[in-house]
């Protein structure tokens, strides 16, 4: 099968567009649309995509108009809205919802999404602004698929040490005893093989080393356990992955803490997957609870927040 042409496709699409537009009537406004305008544009963000892309564009207009349906409401980040005194009449009506914020799984989700994307020609990307979210869901588990009958499945590592990876100097123990290098990943077979073994994205989601640094946990055996994807421009550490997009295994938990805590002694910060190493999130920033950065933070703005909240509590209690 053709994943990259949706020609295919076309009477699946109308059907499911003809679909849309008739349960657009009974669509569950959001009392907030501006805020998952927002959240998206942070998603693209971080994406590097442009306004002008279609990847964005598609968000903006097919992934909205799912969002508004009164449909499939479990697999947002949406709670019923509840009308306030002073707010417009319309936000009285029924199926009126609040975006609460995409959680770790939304995020990861659209993520994939982009990464899907990213595999189109230029030619199948032109199209997907037609293309209905449930079309572009059921394209990317089909693609999910077929990478997953040809990855994960290599044994032996082809890539040359000091060619396509190296070392950076610093050896971690996984919880069984097992030594595991630091390593940087160099050139595209390098990024493939990753991607193949670890059964994620790195192989054919748009990843390349003129515009990603990838940083991984290597075995005696030069095989892979840990992801790190980090921002060129900003030395951030976006992504936290093991195997098929996971959180690292329980294994190698100390080991992925322990080589971050070394890059962000050299300057990087972690941004995203925070949570995949059990970091604390503060600000869109990721710490460990134990780093004097963290310690500050708690010290000088959760505790004085906490404080204020606290006595704002009181200050509305009526004592007899």
């Amino acid at each position: 099968m053709n994943m990259r042409s949706f020609d295919k496709y076309r009477d699946t699409i109308n059907l499911i567009d003809a679909y849309n537009k008739i349960t657009l009537l009974s669509e569950a406004n959001l009392s907030n649309e501006q805020d998952l305008m927002s959240a998206i544009d942070e998603v693209m963000q971080y994406k590097n995509m442009d306004k002008a892309s279609p990847i964005y564009k598609w968000f903006t207009t097919q992934f909205i108009k799912w969002y508004k349906l009164a449909d499939q409401d479990e697999s947002k980040d949406i709670k019923p809205h509840t009308y306030k005194q002073g707010e417009p009449e319309w936000m009285s009506r029924e199926n009126i919802s609040d975006f609460t914020g995409f959680s770790n799984a939304t995020r990861d989700a659209m993520l994939h999404m982009v990464d899907y994307f990213n595999t189109l020609d230029d030619r199948d990307l032109s199209k997907i602004g037609k293309v209905p979210y449930a079309e572009v869901t059921r394209q990317v588990r089909e693609w999910d698929s077929s990478r997953s009958k040809t990855t994960g499945k290599k044994k032996d590592n082809p890539l040359e040490e000091g060619v396509d990876f190296k070392y950076l100097g610093k050896t971690y123990k996984s919880a069984e005893g097992e030594h595991l290098r630091a390593i940087q990943l160099l050139t595209q077979p390098a990024f493939n093989f990753e991607g193949d073994v670890m059964q994620h994205c790195l192989r054919d989601g748009g990843y390349k080393p003129t515009t990603h640094r990838i940083f991984s946990l290597y075995d005696s055996k030069n095989m892979p356990h840990v992801t790190l994807e980090v921002n060129l421009k900003k030395n951030e550490i976006r992504q936290i992955k093991g195997k098929n997009n996971r959180e690292p295994n329980e294994n190698y938990q100390e080991a992925t803490k322990q080589m971050i805590k070394d890059l962000i002694g050299q300057g990087y910060v972690v941004t995203g997957d925070g949570e995949n190493a059990d970091m604390l999130k503060f600000d869109n920033k990721f710490y460990f609870e134990d780093e004097p950065g963290w310690q500050e933070i708690f010290t000088n703005k959760i505790l004085p927040r906490q404080k204020k909240a606290l006595d704002d509590i009181k200050a509305r209690i009526v004592t007899a």
